[in-house]
């Protein structure tokens, strides 16, 4: 007698995710594997990984158009934060370096 599987009701095997089509506007680096541009077909999980990726750089792009500066630093659970900085911090960083730069365009 052949043994059944328990598929439920999506009709694919239990504990394992379901495949969609997710839509990124540019490339993402998720351990190693790249995906986008364009449409990508994954498992739901790495889905929801690249659809916050893809949130965060929209946010970030909005924030950096506006004029205003930030930096990306590291955040809880392998996120990321963009913490606002005034454009003159990095004068300072850049300046130590070589004198002559300037960012802020004072």
């Amino acid at each position: 007698m052949p043994r059944s599987r328990n598929h439920g009701k999506t009709g694919r095997p239990v504990g394992r995710p379901a495949m969609v089509n997710v839509e990124l506007t540019t490339q993402h680096n998720i351990n190693g594997h790249f995906y986008g541009p364009g449409v990508v077909r994954v498992d739901e999980n790495v889905a929801a990984t690249l659809r916050e990726q893809e949130n965060n750089c929209r946010q970030y792009d909005r924030y950096m158009l506006g004029g205003g500066a930030g930096i990306i630093i590291p955040g809880r659970n392998g996120g990321t934060i963009l913490q606002p900085v005034a454009p003159d911090f990095f004068d300072g960083v850049l300046g130590a370096a070589n004198p002559r730069i300037r960012v802020s365009g004072r």
